[in-house]
């Protein structure tokens, strides 16, 4: 019993350890200067949320189409969400766009250490638009 408690704490632990060591975490700044975003690892699966908005004068997520989600707090909004990784990408989430409201399909890879790549798209990637990110040092 105690060596598959250890075995159990040992996976866990690792687990742990993996993803902190991910590059793609940290703080990421959109190449239009719009957005700053904190990039984790929550339960296994990639999280972003807002940490800092050029537009100061829209403290809130007033263009969502869901009213009752419109009171939200635009720092600290969640705007990546469940991605998981898939040969060096991470895949299988979603990322909001708050200017619209509206929230889509996405893939995130990194190009070098410094640049994060994001594509949003409903459906097929192709009819999809990427932005890039770069690394707040």
């Amino acid at each position: 019993m105690k060596n598959l408690f250890a075995l159990i704490l040992l996976l866990i632990c690792s687990s742990s350890l993996a993803d902190a060591a991910d590059p793609i975490l940290g703080l990421w700044k959109k190449s239009d200067g719009q957005a700053t975003i904190q990039i984790t690892i929550e339960k296994g699966k990639l999280v972003g949320r807002v940490t800092a908005a050029k537009d100061t004068t829209r403290t809130h997520d007033t263009k969502n189409p869901d009213p009752k989600l419109r009171n939200r707090k635009i720092i600290g909004l969640p705007v990546v969400w469940g991605f998981y990784k898939k040969d060096g990408k991470w895949e299988g989430g979603r990322v909001y766009d708050s200017s619209n409201g509206k929230t889509y399909q996405g893939k995130i890879w990194l190009e070098g250490n410094d640049k994060m790549m994001m594509r949003g798209f409903k459906g097929v990637s192709l009819l999809g638009r990427s932005a890039e990110w770069y690394r707040v040092k």
